[in-house]
């Protein structure tokens, strides 16, 4: 039997980044809003570390909201980007523009 969910997909919205720690691969990921704490000692929390996966859907934005790219997440066995020049990728991360991902599953 099928069963249908109403469940609406997951946005999160925050500040992209390369998030890496010692003896763990480095993955693309976005820090979500809600888990920074204000300046003037803002600190993000390893709660709001949302890494981004094959499938998600990424909205980037220009610091004036406009936005700056938009897509599918389609990444390797590695974690790097596919479809997409990497140096244009690896620019919005280390920005640390702001985005939001909406991941369906």
């Amino acid at each position: 039997m099928i069963e249908f969910t109403t469940e609406a997909p997951l946005v999160i919205k925050g500040t992209l980044f390369f998030w890496t720690e010692t003896g763990i691969p480095g993955v693309y990921a976005l820090q979500d809003e809600r888990f920074i704490s204000p300046p003037p000692k803002e600190r993000w929390s390893y709660e709001g570390l949302f890494p981004l996966k094959t499938g998600d859907h990424l909205k980037v934005f220009n610091p004036d909201k406009t936005v700056y790219w938009e897509g599918a997440v389609k990444l390797d066995a590695k974690g790097d980007p596919l479809g997409i020049d990497k140096a244009f990728w690896n620019f919005m991360f280390k920005q640390e523009l702001q985005g939001e991902v909406t991941r369906s599953d």
